[in-house]
């Protein structure tokens, strides 16, 4: 099944089948857990950075499209120029101290008039929403953010419209690497990030860089155990609150 979508109250499943299929026959569906979890990572993912990037940027960022894969995910947002280095770490950062949070992930259906006055909630730009509409919220509660008055603010949470799955908390993701920041057209940037096992990845790429570094600076006698050296730094390296450079020759 590569699709599924509702329409007229049916729900459609799009896909290849291999051997038959018949009008009336039963069939069992069942999801692969492993890939939808990858999944969830980066989609879950995907609202902390459209979050982080409002916080460093400004109410200006708009989302104009975005991917979520088993991989990676990739985020389309408007901007007057590309982000600074400074930009990119602070994003970065802000994205691993929510995942480090363990955030519950919230989810309900509510009326859209209603969803809309939800102060600081985000919205795919021109983008048509069913009503009742689903909101998705990171940190706080839906329905203190419906309340009146409401005990929190979109602000000061991730906020979105969302039919999409998600993981139950924050901490799920694991970590967030962001790996290419770039121009797609006038005005708009790409984002592309990493969030649980590939993230781990680039991070050992990193890693392993430096330890390559490392030898060539130092010699073996200036190192009694060369070997338990390399594995305090590798352990180091991964306790460390360092960011890994964005880019990957």
């Amino acid at each position: 099944v590569r699709n599924v979508q509702v329409r007229g109250g049916y729900i459609l499943h799009v896909g290849v089948v291999e051997g038959t299929l018949s009008v009336n026959d039963k069939v069992r569906l069942t999801i692969d857990d492993f890939r939808r979890n990858l999944i969830m990572k980066n989609h879950t993912g995907t609202h902390i950075l459209n979050y982080a990037l409002r916080a460093i940027l400004g109410d200006t960022v708009d989302q104009r499209g975005s991917l979520v894969a088993p991989d990676r995910l990739r985020f389309d947002f408007s901007s007057k120029g590309a982000m600074t280095p400074d930009e990119l770490k602070q994003t970065e950062v802000i994205c691993n101290k929510m995942i480090e949070q363990s955030l519950q992930v919230y989810a309900k259906d509510a009326s859209l008039e209603e969803s809309k006055r939800i102060d600081g909630l985000r919205a795919v730009f021109d983008e048509t929403y069913p009503d009742p509409v689903r909101i998705v919220s990171i940190g706080v509660s839906i329905d203190d953010l419906l309340n009146k008055p409401p005990k929190a603010t979109g602000r000061e949470y991730s906020v979105e419209f969302c039919g999409g799955t998600h993981l139950k908390t924050s901490k799920h993701i694991d970590q967030l690497i962001i790996v290419t920041e770039e121009a797609i057209a006038k005005g708009i940037r790409r984002i592309v990030a990493v969030t649980g096992p590939e993230a781990e990845k680039v991070r050992l790429i990193y890693m392993n860089k430096n330890i390559v570094l490392i030898k060539k600076l130092l010699t073996y006698s200036s190192v009694l155990d060369f070997d338990s050296f390399l594995e305090k730094k590798r352990i180091d390296y991964l306790d460390s609150s360092s960011v890994v450079p964005y880019r990957f020759q």
